[in-house]
């Protein structure tokens, strides 16, 4: 059995692609004695990775214990901060920004690393990648009172390290609450570090920035939680130009869905109109001519031409014939039952039409309440085509159609226990009618966002999903049939 599924492609969660396109350096802290005490990176520094922590650095990778022992000691001495320490790893040459912390009684450096420029003769631009950058680097005890401060938070933020240094971050988070902040420290505690997350934070000017923000626990020697560091990067230009992405992308589709609607209207309009005209015009003159091929056998009966009477007889029945062709030809091109009864009561017609003409069952269940004309005729048309493929082609002794509504959705169903087919083949095949019939469901129902989805295989029949949304197409539908307003100049 094979699956056939259409449908727009939904984009990939946000979240995870921000995550990605603003994620900050590498983060270490060490304590005094150098021991790991928090690893926070998407790449290893050397050997230094999240299975590290707890290990003294000397015993993990002598060499960057080596290269960075001198400057972790004169941090912690002078407890002010160094940029733009570049040195050698296993994994290549890195850049480091290293910061002081101290909170509960353990005095710590978080050292933020990224890798070194190709051109390592460029010291400016090593010293600038991490601490110029932008990226603001705090430290937090677990009262989520500020203990550290770094040149980057105080660009990003406003605020002096003396101004911020002692205050709750609700400084720059005015929203988040104490126990929302005990929450986030559970968390990052359990997983060893936090994926990031955008929040909006508030600057000493008052003005608004969206903030993505990287946090790591931080642990004494003995593996206590002593505080919370974390790594912020200003990510308001991003979100504005997202912002109107977004805006432009739904004013996009509000005029996607406008043209398709004027578009549906129209064929409707003109459907209308051919139904009219071959109910007032063809199918008139058809009666009319039966009526004088029954005077023509009339006459040849009472002159007793046998020959002729039979020759009319049956020309008579091939045009009677033709006549009720034309009656259901109008009757698809304008369902008086579709506009009069519903989507529910006009499927089951067209369903139990294709059943005579199979000779096949043929039954319809299920509620959908009245909508808009136009959703019930892109719905009523769409069921229609998967029928007809049913007639053409499935030569089936069951028919089951199911209708509902369920989440903003109009949803169908048809079934057969025919023939089947091998969906792969069929659609391989360019000039086959019924890949036609399949493109053309797949595009009047994907043209409205609607997903379609056909199940057969050879001997064991066919199953045509589908789903088509509801809200919003109303409404365009509605002023697609509202007159334009002539304006006098």
């Amino acid at each position: 059995m094979t699956t056939l599924r259409f449908g727009r492609v939904v984009e990939k969660d946000r979240r995870a692609s921000l995550s990605v396109a603003t994620a900050p350096p590498g983060m270490i802290v060490l304590d005094r004695d150098l021991r790991i005490v928090t690893v926070q990176a998407a790449a290893p520094l050397g050997r230094v990775g999240p299975g590290s922590v707890g290990a003294l650095l000397a015993a993990v990778d002598s060499d960057v214990h080596s290269a960075i022992a001198a400057a972790v000691a004169r941090v912690l001495d002078s407890g002010a901060p160094e940029a733009g320490l570049e040195i050698a790893a296993a994994t290549g040459r890195h850049v480091l920004s290293l910061y002081p912390t101290a909170g509960a009684g353990s005095v710590t450096v978080i050292c933020v690393f990224a890798a070194a420029p190709a051109d390592s003769g460029r010291a400016g631009e090593s010293a600038a990648i991490v601490d110029a950058a932008g990226d603001a680097i705090v430290s937090l005890d677990l009262d989520g009172v500020i203990r550290s401060w770094n040149p980057g938070a105080e660009r990003l933020y406003g605020y002096a390290a003396a101004d911020a240094i002692g205050r709750p971050i609700t400084l720059v988070e005015p929203t988040l609450r104490p126990d929302g902040f005990a929450e986030l420290t559970r968390r990052i505690a359990a997983r060893r570090g936090d994926q990031g997350r955008e929040t909006p934070r508030s600057r000493k000017d008052g003005s608004r920035i969206d903030v993505w923000v990287t946090s790591a626990p931080v642990r004494s020697a003995d593996g206590t939680l002593v505080g919370i560091a974390e790594i912020g990067r200003d990510v308001t230009g991003r979100r504005r130009n997202e912002r109107r992405t977004e805006r432009a992308l739904r004013e996009s589709e509000r005029r996607r869905r406008q043209v398709l609607a004027s578009m549906l209207h129209a064929e409707e309009v003109e459907r209308s109109r051919i139904a009219t005209e071959l109910h007032d015009d063809t199918v008139q003159v058809m009666i009319a001519s039966l009526m004088a091929m029954d005077r023509v056998a009339l006459v040849a009966q009472k002159t007793g031409t046998a020959q002729l009477e039979s020759a009319v007889l049956v020309a008579r029945a091939t045009l009677e014939e033709a006549t009720d062709r034309t009656r259901r030809l109008m009757f698809e091109l304008r369902p008086a039952v579709l506009l009069r009864d519903g989507l529910v009561a006009a499927v089951r017609v067209l369903a139990q039409q294709v059943g005579r003409e199979t000779g096949a069952s043929a039954r319809v269940r299920g509620f959908v309440a009245r909508h808009d004309h136009s959703i019930e005729e892109l719905v009523y048309r769409s069921v229609q085509e998967a029928l007809a493929n049913v007639r053409k082609h499935a030569k089936p002794a069951s028919i089951a159609v199911t209708l509902d509504e369920l989440g903003g959705m109009i949803r169908a169903e048809i079934c057969d226990d025919g023939r089947g087919f091998d969906i792969v083949d069929a659609r391989s095949r360019p000039q086959s009618a019924l890949h036609l019939g399949l493109d053309a469901l797949h595009e009047r129902v994907g043209a409205v966002g609607g997903t379609v989805e056909i199940i057969s295989s050879r001997g064991k029949g066919t199953c045509v999903r589908l789903s088509v949304p509801v809200a919003g197409f109303e409404a365009d539908a509605r002023s697609a049939r509202r007159p334009a307003v002539a304006l006098d100049g």
